[in-house]
C-alpha cells in the first residue's frame, strides 16, 4: 500500500466493498440553493435524506425519531427566532 492510500484495516472486507463501490462521496454546492434541493422519504419505517445528483442517501432514523427530531428543531429555531426579534436583530442573519 502506499503511503498516501487511506488505510482500510478498520473496516473489514464488506465495510470495504462497499466503500469501494460508492466511491468518493459528491457534495452538493454551498449555494443559496443546496439547501432547497434536500428530499426527505421513508422506506420500511426509516427516513432517509438524499441530494439531487448525490450517489446515495444517508440514513436518518426511525419515523418516529426523527419526527421527534425535526419538531424539537423546529420548536428552538421559534425560540431562536422570538429571541432575535426581541433583541433588536433579523432572525437567520438576514439583513
Amino acid at each position: 500500500m502506499d503511503a498516501g492510500e487511506p488505510s482500510h484495516q478498520n473496516i473489514g472486507p464488506t465495510g470495504q466493498l462497499k466503500a469501494d463501490l460508492m466511491g468518493p462521496p459528491k457534495l452538493s454546492p454551498v449555494d443559496g440553493h443546496a439547501c432547497d434541493a434536500l428530499v426527505f422519504s421513508l422506506a420500511e419505517g426509516f427516513v432517509w435524506a438524499s441530494w439531487p445528483g448525490a450517489n446515495g442517501s444517508v440514513r436518518l432514523g426511525t419515523h418516529d425519531h426523527v419526527r421527534e427530531m425535526m419538531q424539537d428543531f423546529l420548536a428552538q429555531s421559534d425560540v431562536g427566532e422570538r429571541l432575535a426579534k426581541s433583541n433588536g436583530r433579523h432572525p437567520r442573519g438576514a439583513a
